[in-house]
């Protein structure tokens, strides 16, 4: 099946298809969808992101992080950079709604390319009301 849509997905999300929390299956669930269907829009931060929770989870030693990022590597995710036509909507958009640069930058990917924004994080996205933001607890 060919990839004809895209979804932007936060580390939140992502982090779900290697630790066991809340929402666990559905995160699985968008990982097949990711495969089949849509293409994963990503900014440059996520893998480090996710790397960096990885590091501090009691669980994970250095060749189980590195097995996930050679995972995320595999698995394509399309890749925005930090340049001006991301740049300058990120930092408006931390200022507009308060939250971080990094949070900000998955939301301006979104709005550049006109597609949804998915996230398992409550506060930001209750924060983001109103902008093409999905929270994982209620996809279907």
């Amino acid at each position: 099946m060919a990839r004809d849509q895209a979804l932007v997905v936060d580390a939140s999300v992502v982090l779900k298809w290697f630790v066991e929390e809340t929402d666990t299956e559905k995160a699985l669930q968008v990982r097949d969808y990711l495969k089949e269907e849509a293409i994963p829009i990503v900014p440059a931060i996520f893998f480090y992101e996710i790397a960096n929770v990885l590091r501090y989870k009691t669980e994970f030693g250095i060749e189980d992080i590195k097995n996930v990022v050679q995972t995320l590597e595999d698995f394509q995710f399309r890749v925005e950079f930090f340049e001006k036509d991301v740049a300058h909507p990120t930092i408006d958009l931390a200022y507009q709604y308060g939250i971080t640069i990094y949070d900000a930058s998955y939301i301006a990917i979104s709005k550049k390319n006109q597609i949804d924004f998915m996230t398992a994080d409550e506060k930001l996205y209750s924060k983001l009301r109103g902008e093409r933001v999905i929270l994982l607890e209620d996809w279907k």
